[in-house]
C-alpha cells in the first residue's frame, strides 16, 4: 500500500506468476474506465470481466498521493469508505486531515491505516502511539489496519518477531476502543505470517486485478489504478466483505495517550458536557474531561479529579463552596437542611457578621446563620428569627432590651425617647422597682421610666427628658456604660465624681452572662439546592411571632406584633470597618 513505491517486488512478481494465465486473458474483457462499478443486479464489475459479489460496500484508500480530493464528487461516486494513511516515510501524511475532514464532511465513513517500519515492539508502540494521536480528533468509524509488507526493514524478521510487532500495535489500537485489521498480500499472509495471526485479526488482503487466494478477508484492496470521480489519477479500490457495525463504540470513552476523551455517535466531544453513568463531565477544547474550576455560561462549576461534577458542599483550598443541583456555584444565600449560610461574590462560605445589603448577619465557624442571643468579643447581640441582628428596643422573652446602632446590647442608665432608663448587667430594662445609683433611690415605673426623689437631688422625666433641679449624682462605677463613662441627659448638666461635662452619646456596658450560642455542623455532601445561583433572596420558612418595639417602652410605648418573614434578597458586603462592633 505504500503507494508509487508499491508493493515489495517479490511479492509483486510472485503474484504475476502465479496468476499470469488469468491476467492475459482478461487484459482485453473490460475497459478499465468501467472496471470495479456496480452493477444493476448489486454485483461489481471485475477487471476480467467476472462479477464479485457479496460485497457490503466499496471504498478507497487514500495518502498524500492523491494529492487534494474532491470530496464531494468521491461521496457520489458509490465510496462509502475510505481508508486514509497515516504516515509518509519522513512523518505526517500531509493529506490526512484534510481527507478526514472533507471525507467526513460528506458523509464518508473514515478508517485509517499506517505502512509500517517497525522492526521491534518499542517501534511499533510508538506507531500505535502515533495514530491514535491523529484519529482521536476524528469521527473513525472503521477499522485501524496496520500495514505489514515493507520487505526492507521486515523482510528478514521471523515469524515470531512479526508477531509481536503486529500484537503490540493491535493491543494498543484495541485497548483505546478502535477495531485493528492487518493489511497483508496474499504472500506474506501465506509466507511470512505466523498462521495464528489471520486468526486472531481480521485481513484486509490486497491482489490487484486478480481474486485474491486468502479465503476470509474482511476487505479486498482489488486494485491500484480505479478510476473516481474527484480524483485526479489512479486511485486504490476496495471492497468490504464483512459488517463492521459495533466493532467500534459509537458511544464511549477512550484513553489516548493518558488523557481520557469522550466520543458521542463515533464524533469526539469538545467544549461540552457530557452525562454519562448519571455523572456530568465537561470536555475542554482539546476534547479532553477538564478538572477543577470551569466557567462556563456565565456560571462557575467544580469538577473532580476524576473530572465529575461535584454538587452540594465542596470544600476546595481550605474554603468551602456551594453547587446547586445543576451544579452552579452558588453566591448569597443558602439553605442546606433547615440552616441558612451565606456565600460570597467569589462563592466562598462566610463565617462571622456579613452585611447582605439590608442587614447584619452573624455566621458561626462552621457557616450557619445563628439566631438569637449570640457573644462576639464581649459584646452581645440580637439576631431575631429571621436572623438580622437587632438595634433599639426589642423584646424577648417578655423582657425589654435595648442595642445600639452598631448592635450591641447595652447596659446601665441610658437615655431613650426623652427619657431615662435602666438596664440590668443582663441588659434587661427594669420596671415597677426601686433603682439605687450611687447610694440614690429612683423609680422605674411600668414603662421602666426612672423618677422620684433622693436627697438634694431630684430626677423628673419629662417629656423633654431635661432633669428639672439640682444635678445628679451617678457615680461612673455605679452606671457601667462606653467610653463616654454616663448616661446622657440631652444638654443637661450631669455631675460625675464632681466633674462636670456635657455627653453627647448614648453610652451602655456589658455584661457577660449565661446566654448561649446554639453550634451547628455544615455538611459537606448535601446536595439540596438552596436557591438559584442568579437570586441572593432567602426566604425563612421558619416564622415566628415578635413583639417589636417602635419608639421604645417610655409612657407612650408602642408595640406590634408581626411575623418574621426573613430575608428578601439584596446584595452583601465584605469589609472588615463595616459590621457589628464597629463604631458608626
Amino acid at each position: 500500500m505504500y503507494k508509487k513505491n508499491k508493493f515489495c517486488l517479490s511479492a509483486m512478481v510472485l503474484a504475476a506468476i502465479l496468476s499470469f494465465p488469468t491476467t492475459i486473458s482478461s487484459l482485453a474483457a473490460v475497459d478499465p474506465a468501467n472496471a470495479w462499478k456496480k452493477q444493476n443486479d448489486g454485483s461489481y464489475l471485475m477487471y476480467d470481466g467476472s462479477s464479485l459479489n457479496g460485497v457490503i460496500a466499496r471504498g478507497i484508500d487514500v495518502s498524500k498521493w492523491q494529492g487534494t480530493i474532491d470530496w464531494t464528487k468521491a461521496s457520489k461516486d458509490d465510496i462509502q469508505f475510505v481508508m486514509i494513511g497515516t504516515k509518509a516515510k519522513t512523518g505526517l501524511d500531509e493529506q490526512f486531515h484534510a481527507n478526514a475532514k472533507n471525507a467526513a464532511q460528506n458523509g464518508v465513513k473514515l478508517g485509517a491505516y499506517i505502512y509500517s517500519r517497525a522492526t521491534n515492539t518499542t517501534e511499533a508502540a510508538k506507531e500505535a502511539d502515533f495514530v491514535l494521536n491523529l484519529v482521536k480528533d476524528y469521527p473513525i468509524s472503521y477499522p485501524i489496519a496496520y500495514d505489514i509488507e515493507d520487505d526492507a526493514t521486515q523482510g528478514s524478521l521471523s515469524k515470531s518477531q512479526l508477531t509481536q510487532i503486529i500484537d503490540t500495535f493491535c493491543n494498543k489500537i484495541k485497548a483505546a476502543g478502535y477495531y485493528p485489521i492487518i493489511y497483508a498480500n496474499d504472500y506474506w499472509i501465506s509466507n511470512k505470517f505466523d498462521s495464528n495471526i489471520p486468526k486472531k485479526y481480521p485481513i484486509w488482503v490486497a491482489r490487484y486485478n486478480i481474486k485474491h487466494t486468502f479465503a476470509t478477508p474482511v476487505m479486498w484492496q482489488a486494485s491500484s489504478t480505479a478510476k473516481v470521480a474527484g480524483i485526479q489519477g489512479d486511485v486504490d479500490i476496495d471492497f468490504q466483505y464483512k459488517s463492521f457495525e459495533g466493532k467500534t463504540l459509537a458511544t464511549t470513552w477512550r484513553n489516548i495517550g493518558g488523557k481520557q476523551y469522550y466520543y458521542k455517535n463515533y464524533q469526539p466531544q469538545k467544549n461540552t458536557w457530557v452525562f454519562d453513568q448519571n455523572k456530568w463531565y465537561y470536555l475542554g477544547s482539546s476534547g479532553t474531561k477538564l478538572t477543577g474550576w470551569i466557567a462556563t455560561g456565565n456560571k462557575k462549576y467544580y469538577l473532580d479529579s476524576s473530572g465529575v461534577m461535584k454538587t452540594g458542599w465542596i470544600k476546595d483550598a481550605n474554603s468551602w463552596y456551594y453547587a446547586n443541583a445543576s451544579g452552579a456555584m452558588v453566591t448569597g444565600w443558602v439553605k442546606d437542611k433547615n440552616l441558612w449560610y451565606y456565600m460570597l461574590k467569589n462563592g466562598k462560605m462566610k463565617t462571622g457578621w456579613v452585611n447582605d445589603g439590608k442587614n447584619y448577619y452573624y455566621l458561626s465557624s462552621s457557616g450557619a446563620m445563628k439566631t438569637g442571643w449570640i457573644k462576639d468579643g464581649r459584646n452581645w447581640y440580637y439576631l431575631d428569627a429571621s436572623g438580622a441582628m437587632r438595634s433599639g428596643w426589642y423584646m424577648v422573652g417578655g423582657l425589654w432590651y435595648f442595642m445600639d446602632n452598631s448592635g450591641k446590647m447595652l447596659t446601665g442608665a441610658i437615655k431613650s425617647n426623652g427619657k431615662v432608663y435602666y438596664l440590668a448587667n443582663d441588659g434587661h430594662m427594669l420596671s415597677n422597682t426601686m433603682v439605687t445609683l450611687n447610694g440614690a433611690q429612683y423609680y422605674a415605673n411600668a414603662s421602666g421610666a426612672l423618677s422620684g426623689y433622693s436627697g438634694n437631688a431630684l430626677l423628673v422625666s419629662t417629656g423633654g427628658g431635661h432633669v428639672k433641679s439640682a444635678s445628679i449624682h451617678i457615680d461612673d462605677t455605679t452606671t457601667t456604660g462606653g467610653a463616654d463613662n454616663a448616661f446622657q441627659v440631652d444638654t443637661a448638666t450631669a455631675q460625675t465624681n464632681d466633674t462636670t461635662s456635657t455627653q453627647s452619646t448614648t453610652t451602655a456596658n456589658t455584661t457577660e452572662d449565661n446566654n448561649t450560642q446554639e453550634s451547628s455542623t455544615q455538611a459537606s455532601t448535601s446536595t439540596e439546592q438552596a436557591t438559584d445561583d442568579t437570586s441572593s433572596a432567602q426566604t425563612n420558612t421558619e416564622s415566628e411571632s415578635s413583639t417589636s418595639v417602635i419608639s421604645g417602652p417610655g409612657s407612650d410605648i408602642i408595640t406590634s406584633t408581626s411575623a418574621a418573614t426573613g430575608y428578601n434578597g439584596g446584595a452583601y458586603t465584605d469589609d472588615a470597618s463595616h459590621g457589628p462592633g464597629v463604631k458608626k
